[in-house]
């Protein structure tokens, strides 16, 4: 029997409240706008942005907007209560009363007054996606959107901005049961809104217009619970990134980045982020039991147990004190390139990405280091974990190098998987 749904695609008789609030958060480049356009063409949703609410207010000239105009052309910050205002009014005047707010709160302020005055929200979305990739996402679409934000020096502080005020939003939410749901937008668009989808339906028996079918890993296909770790080890420029996306894609690992963690807990504001901030702020090194205790912590909060470490470990030490407090590495992918070839692809990512490290002084000194201090370890592993070594030239195109890559994990016992409908999507 076909089951009824109303012409906004929410089931009769569903689990969902009359009136339904969801939040979207997550970095600049996340991918917030194209989710969102999705949920609403999907589902319905009134869709409301704090900052098209705004910018209606000043092109209409009124008297809010004036004033917002003038505060901003003296380079001051609107108060929190008019965008909150704003938002508020657009949601008493709406008919439909199931609504997808973004980029806001960006502040743990904000949070707690729209609390205050309108109410919690039922669910937030929170778009988790590490600042490598948010960072390339924004830069190529600088190439072709014109948009004078898209440049590397806005996009950095963007992302400082990011981390000081808006991360803390996700870390706020986290604190209440059941509110926030972080799904990996590092994925493709398609793959994201399923899992979302698959969460909509789950949670609130909502029904998507066009019923996306999963395409994303579906972990009932292998032990969560059976831990195994697999270190990405490689000099600048191997193809550690777009090797490891298509790893996660296929095999479903759990993807950590000592890096990300590290940038994540600078941005909760923790004592021990703020003295992270401060050592590397200073050009100083993060001490390795901290960075060793973010990757435990990182670990055990994972629901599957299969982790993907790349960029780490970067020095022999650090290698002993991962095996002393953790435990050894079931697999140890090391992609062997020349450094010409890395020298010629972190020159040609230069042209078009505008990184500040992708300048031919800059990847000189990395490659002395990553000689000096980050090859040893692959000569450490390969002494005292010979069978756990797995050498794969990157001097291919990325498809055949990720079919070495492939058939290396297939050797160990990991096998990708094919993609299949699941009952409930796996929200890490």
């Amino acid at each position: 029997m076909k089951r009824r749904v109303s012409q906004h695609g929410i089931p009769l008789g569903s689990r969902a409240p009359t009136r339904l609030t969801v939040f979207v958060l997550g970095g600049p480049g996340c991918g917030k706008g194209t989710q969102c356009e999705e949920l609403v063409k999907n589902y319905g949703f009134v869709h409301l942005s704090a900052g098209e609410l705004l910018r209606d207010e000043i092109k209409n000239k009124t008297q809010i907007g004036i004033s917002c105009e003038e505060l901003m052309a003296e380079g001051k910050l609107v108060p929190s209560e008019i965008p909150l205002n704003l938002l508020k009014a657009a949601m008493e005047k709406s008919e439909r009363k199931h609504f997808l707010i973004d980029g806001f709160p960006r502040s743990v302020d904000q949070a707690q007054l729209f609390e205050k005055k309108i109410g919690k929200p039922n669910l937030v979305i929170y778009l988790e996606c590490p600042f490598k990739v948010m960072q390339e996402r924004l830069l190529k679409r600088g190439e072709t959107s014109g948009r004078s934000d898209d440049n590397m020096e806005t996009i950095k502080k963007r992302f400082e901005t990011y981390r000081k005020e808006s991360f803390p939003v996700v870390r706020f939410y986290e604190k209440v049961p059941n509110l926030l749901k972080t799904v990996s937008s590092a994925m493709s668009p398609t793959e994201v809104f399923e899992y979302i989808a698959q969460l909509l339906k789950d949670q609130y028996g909502l029904v998507a217009k066009f019923a996306p079918v999963l395409t994303g890993f579906d972990h009932r296909q292998h032990n969560c619970k059976r831990r195994t770790i697999i270190f990405v080890l490689g000099g600048p420029g191997c193809g550690k990134g777009t090797q490891c996306e298509r790893m996660v894609r296929d095999f479903g690992y759990s993807h950590l980045s000592t890096g990300d963690l590290l940038r994540a807990e600078v941005a909760s504001g923790s004592e021990l982020g703020k003295q992270c901030d401060t050592l590397m702020k200073e050009g100083k090194l993060v001490p390795l039991d901290v960075t060793i205790n973010l990757l435990k912590q990182a670990m055990g909060k994972a629901k599957c147990k299969r982790f993907l470490i790349d960029g780490f470990p970067r020095a022999v030490d650090q290698a002993h004190e991962f095996e002393a407090k953790v435990g050894k590495p079931d697999v140890v992918l090391c992609l062997d390139c020349s450094l010409e070839l890395m020298e010629k692809r972190l020159l040609q990512r230069g042209k078009a990405s505008g990184r500040a490290d992708d300048n031919i002084e800059t990847i000189k000194k990395r490659f002395e280091t990553f000689l000096a201090e980050s090859k040893p370890v692959i000569d450490y592993y390969r002494k005292s974990l010979p069978k756990a070594v797995k050498t794969i030239p990157t001097d291919k195109m990325p498809d055949e190098v990720y079919a070495d890559v492939k058939a290396a994990l297939k050797a160990t016992a990991e096998k990708p998987v094919p993609p299949k409908v699941p009952a409930k999507a796996d929200f890490r």
